[in-house]
């Protein structure tokens, strides 16, 4: 369904990736996957301030500790924080 899905919107184009552990998945030229919509489902839903555990049942996690490492908001504060970093380059 989602390869439908994505070809009917224009992405058609498919490339192979392969992950940590020689792993492959065919996903679509803009990188999209069923898991990438899994993270976003996650990060959506954390974001509205649901309940970390009810998230986790959702998804089929049996640990919330999973469910948060699919939180993709975090990233946000992460990136952020390294705006906020000063240099100072005049040898001090």
């Amino acid at each position: 369904m989602l390869k439908r899905r994505l070809t009917d919107a224009g992405f058609s184009v498919k490339a192979t990736r392969t992950y940590s552990g020689g792993s492959k998945r065919t996903v679509h030229s803009a990188g999209y996957s069923p898991h990438s919509f899994r993270v976003m489902v996650v990060t959506d839903l954390l974001g509205q301030g649901v309940d970390v555990a009810d998230v986790a049942h959702l998804v089929g996690h049996s640990s919330t500790r999973t469910t948060e490492r699919y939180n993709r908001n975090q990233r946000k504060v992460r990136r952020n924080l390294v705006e906020r970093i000063r240099v100072n380059m005049q040898g001090k």
